[in-house]
């Protein structure tokens, strides 16, 4: 079958052919055909040959990012100096390896970061806020009053970054139980927080002091006469003075009290109680 189509083919290109060209019945022609030239290819384009992009040379900016990166220790001056030169975005990028050195790059930036201005400065020595008014602090004074003896002290208990045992054995004089006559020692936190309230009242007179330190004994018989006296009291640790200050108006001394936030502030119908344990108030 595939045959006969093909013969059939060539003989109908034949007779096209020679009703084209002229040819006779036996195939001869008055005039030869031209012969048909085979169609030619067009030859292949090359495709162009691909370059090598240019290489850059870094900026100036740049390489001097790059050797500030290489610090075992990356500094603040490091972060303003490449944030200027480079911009954020390539200061980000440069920043990348170095990541992990982020804990040390917060260690020394922590003193810049994290401090606030306040009324009162750190003191590391004893861990107590004093005063900060332009020069630091070098001594802290007390001046006490006892109502029941007649006694007074003026006590600088702190210098030179320590307390003064000397001073706070003065203290611990004027503030015993006079019932008794037993001396203890007294709390230096409540020592302390006497001395920040006269600063917080700008006052230099002495406090008087209705009660201090007392003896089991003494507590429990003052319990016995007076509503508000407790069992357990922080007088008997020596951690808690009563006391008011003439000239000088009882929530004053109250609100001043409790501004230090620091220990514990009852207010009472002649006096102020004032004690170094946990704070609070009533």
């Amino acid at each position: 079958m595939t045959g006969y189509v093909g013969r059939s083919k060539a003989r109908l290109i034949r007779a096209q052919q020679r009703l084209r060209c002229g040819w006779g019945r036996g195939g001869s022609a008055a005039t030869a055909p031209e012969p048909v030239q085979p169609p030619t290819c067009p030859e292949p384009v090359p495709e162009p040959a691909v370059l090598p992009e240019p290489t850059v040379a870094p900026e100036p900016a740049s390489a001097a990012l790059a050797a500030a990166a290489t610090s075992p220790l990356l500094s603040r001056r490091f972060f303003i100096g490449a944030s200027i030169a480079a911009g954020s975005a390539g200061l980000a990028a440069a920043l990348i390896p170095y990541a992990r050195q982020a804990p040390a790059i917060l260690e020394e930036a922590a003193p810049a970061l994290f401090e606030t201005p306040r009324d009162f400065a750190a003191s590391p020595e004893v861990g107590l806020p004093h005063p900060g008014r332009g020069a630091p602090v070098l001594t802290r004074q007390v001046s006490l009053l006892n109502e029941n003896t007649g006694e007074r002290v003026q006590a600088t208990y702190w210098a030179d970054g320590d307390y003064v045992l000397e001073e706070l054995e003065r203290v611990h004089h004027v503030l015993r139980d006079h019932h008794a006559d037993q001396m203890h020692a007294i709390d230096p936190k409540l020592v302390d927080m006497l001395y920040l309230l006269g600063d917080r009242l700008e006052t230099s007179e002495p406090f008087h002091i209705l009660s201090a330190y007392r003896t089991r004994k003494t507590n429990a018989k003052l319990a016995r006469r007076y509503d508000g006296v407790a069992y357990n009291s922080f007088h008997m640790k020596g951690m808690a003075v009563d006391l008011h200050l003439p000239g000088r108006r009882k929530r004053d001394l109250v609100r001043a009290a409790v501004s230090l936030q620091r220990g514990g502030v009852g207010n009472y119908r002649s006096y102020v109680h004032l004690d170094s344990g946990p704070t609070r108030r009533w």
